[in-house]
């Protein structure tokens, strides 16, 4: 069998297994069930096909079609005014040339009862095959120019009509293949009306409608004014709820569990530490955190977490990652096992940062101070020199990475901000100098307060001795230090520092009502928490926002964060949380959310 005969008899097998689906559906079987029996035959037939005689680039293209164009789910019946057979005609006649879009027709149909036209088209690709473009449906305000190929995409196959004729118009069966993903046939939820915080500062926004498809925010509107694609779009009424984006935690530690000695166990089992950290992303999840970037992970386990959570195989936030902290010699490295790499010298700290760059980090993480609970250390007192710092920041933005600096004092703030870190990590002592806020409004470096900490001293008597110290060494500083930066434009991240002791996971959203209590307003806080950490971390363009084309990580509260900042951190009034267009939880009366008629 020739190549060309090998993809073409795959091609026309699956496009007949394609119109048995689509006639079932229309016979009235349930869509989902007919998609997975679709979808097993096709892939059959894709594991026994032969594949020896093409070469690599034929080897791709036949990988591709074992997918494309046909992973959808959903179908329509539309009145077509084009003739049928003059197109099947049209095509023959053309079937050799070099044709790459040619308008053979329009196609007239309603989307939620209102009239809509397309132009069907001719397209010469993978044989050729009739197309509909879905840009001015789904992405009116969007450049993108992709669209949907019809049931019948094989030169001289049949079209699959539909029984009947309305006012002398043929009448065939089309699909828009809406579903980004193949096992779930309802990808698109419309949330209607709600309002909304949207992130950006913009006052909060009444009677809106949102529709999400394909995990990302396809369209936003006032109430009623959005089409509804699908007769399987999934609806939520929201009266009453807020709307925010997904909060996002700059500073959390998963393999940290938050108990009073505030250590990492050597002599605990890998399997054991990485199970709880499993926990503790989908605690961290269920509270509406959708984003984390863990600022030190456990001899690299966090890498295999974030696998398994991509892969389904657990459930928690997105996760961005340091790897290993960057520090000088210390006693952290034996107080927290696997957290630390030690590097002492420019050349050492270069090699440090490389190592992580090399096992996936997404940030590097250096220490510019002393910690409050690594025992023998100060938080005022510097580390990493000048130097130090610089070859770090030299490795980590050379990769395209950004850097976080652990810094209490204030002469270690200003030194790791002349050295170019790209966010302060606690910045508890930064009101000591104005020198370093002023760098760091001018430069855009972003403070990360963790004001979260403050549960250490409300423990004291249950901390070690050392600890309680530290902490005694900082006091009101950091609130202090919050306000003072506030008001010197320093951009604020929010941070909570999760996992060290008594600052437990799927509590993160109390670092809200906390930066309120130290200034900021209720909505400060909520875009510290939302667009500002996404810049912070460098997820602008995907994550932060309730934007079209944005990620849907969504938050949906009983209440008015506005009026009472608290409300976010109470489990009982979070109604809803979604992450990449997937519901995590949501209330009883969401689960049956009815089904647009």
């Amino acid at each position: 069998m020739s190549n060309y005969l090998d993809l073409y008899d795959y091609r026309c097998r699956v496009a007949s297994m394609y119109r048995q689906r689509s006639q079932a559906i229309l016979d009235g079987e349930d869509p989902a069930s007919a998609w997975h029996r679709f979808c097993a035959e096709k892939d059959e037939l894709f594991a026994h096909h032969p594949q020896s005689a093409l070469d690599e680039e034929q080897q791709r293209n036949f990988q591709g079609l074992r997918y494309f164009p046909y992973n959808s789910a959903l179908c329509f019946v539309v009145e077509i005014d084009t003739d049928v057979e003059q197109v099947r005609q049209q095509v023959a006649m053309n079937a050799d040339e070099a044709m790459t879009m040619t308008t053979v027709g329009r196609v007239h149909f309603s989307v939620d009862r209102e009239p809509a036209t397309l132009s069907l088209y001719w397209l010469d690709i993978y044989g050729g095959g009739l197309f509909l473009p879905f840009r001015d449906l789904t992405c009116p305000n969007e450049s993108y120019g992709g669209g949907r190929y019809l049931f019948d995409t094989i030169k001289g196959s049949e079209f699959l009509p539909v029984p009947g004729v309305a006012d002398g118009k043929q009448r065939i069966m089309i699909d828009f293949n809406y579903a980004y993903n193949p096992s779930c046939a309802y990808n698109y939820r419309w949330f209607c009306p709600l309002a909304l915080i949207d992130g950006t500062g913009t006052d909060l926004q009444s009677g809106l409608d949102i529709l999400i498809s394909e995990g990302h925010i396809s369209a936003m509107g006032p109430k009623g004014s959005l089409p509804i694609h699908s007769p399987a779009t999934q609806v939520y009424a929201l009266d009453g709820m807020t709307l925010l984006p997904g909060l996002i935690d700059c500073h959390v530690h998963l393999f940290a569990d938050a108990g009073p000695e505030g250590r990492l166990d050597s002599s605990e089992l890998p399997g054991f530490a990485l199970l709880r950290a499993a926990y503790h992303a989908r605690r961290t999840l269920e509270a509406g955190i959708t984003t984390v970037r863990d600022c030190g992970g456990q001899s690299h386990m966090e890498f295999a977490l974030r696998q398994a959570i991509s892969a389904g195989y657990c459930c928690g936030p997105r996760l961005i990652l340091a790897g290993r902290l960057l520090s000088m010699t210390s006693a952290g490295a034996e107080a927290f096992s696997g957290m630390y790499r030690e590097a002492d010298g420019v050349d050492e700290v270069r090699k440090a940062a490389r190592e992580q760059l090399k096992a996936g980090a997404d940030v590097i993480k250096v220490m510019a101070t002393g910690a409050v609970m690594t025992p023998g250390e100060r938080p005022g007192a510097s580390q990493f020199t000048f130097e130090e710092l610089c070859a770090a920041v030299e490795e980590a933005h050379k990769a395209g990475r950004k850097v976080a600096a652990h810094a209490h004092g204030s002469e270690g703030i200003l030194t790791a901000v002349l050295a170019g870190t790209d966010t302060i990590e606690h910045g508890s002592l930064l009101c000591d100098s104005p020198e370093a806020m002023q760098r760091m409004a001018e430069r855009g470096v972003f403070l990360v307060p963790t004001l979260a900490t403050s549960a250490m001293t409300t423990h004291c008597d249950l901390i070690p001795d050392f600890m309680a110290e530290n902490d005694r060494i900082i006091g009101d500083a950091a609130q202090r230090s919050v306000r003072a930066a506030l008001a010197a434009g320093v951009p604020i991240a929010m941070g909570t520092d999760a996992g060290v002791p008594f600052v437990m996971h799927g509590d993160n959203a109390i670092e809200l009502v906390l930066m309120v209590e130290a200034g900021l307003t209720p909505m400060q806080s909520i875009v510290a928490s939302t667009s500002n950490a996404a810049r912070a971390l460098g997820l602008q363009d995907e994550i932060g926002t309730v934007e079209v084309g944005k990620c849907a990580d969504l938050l949906v509260v009983d209440g008015n964060p506005l009026d009472d900042i608290a409300v976010v951190t109470r489990k009982e009034r979070i109604h809803m949380v979604m992450h990449k267009g997937q519901i995590v939880i949501a209330e009883p009366q969401f689960e049956a959310a009815q089904t647009r008629p």
